[in-house]
């Protein structure tokens, strides 16, 4: 399934802009699939690829390659998170 053994996916951010993943997709004993996206105050604006990691102890990962990008997922990932935050923006105008 890993298409390019040889990619790097890099995950920086600063004040909540850069890049990180999102995402655990296609579970393989204890690897997953996950998504390099742009982020702009913590939410996904822009697929980067798609990566089979294993995470290690603590904020470190094992990247295997980059594989094939499901559109599904990356909907899933948009979904999940711009759910939140419109929950939270209109639940705060209802407060007050």
């Amino acid at each position: 399934e890993v298409l390019n053994p040889n990619s790097s996916m890099k995950i920086m951010t600063f004040n909540s802009i850069g890049l990180d993943k999102f995402g655990k997709f296609r579970k393989n004993g204890n690897t997953f699939v996950t998504y390099q996206c742009f982020t702009f105050f913590f939410l996904p604006i822009f697929p980067f690829g798609a990566y089979r990691i294993e995470e290690l102890e603590g904020e470190q990962y094992r990247v295997y390659g980059s594989v094939k990008t499901s559109m599904l997922e990356v909907m899933s990932v948009y979904l999940s998170y711009y759910t939140w935050f419109f929950i939270i923006i209109f639940g705060l105008n209802l407060v007050f």
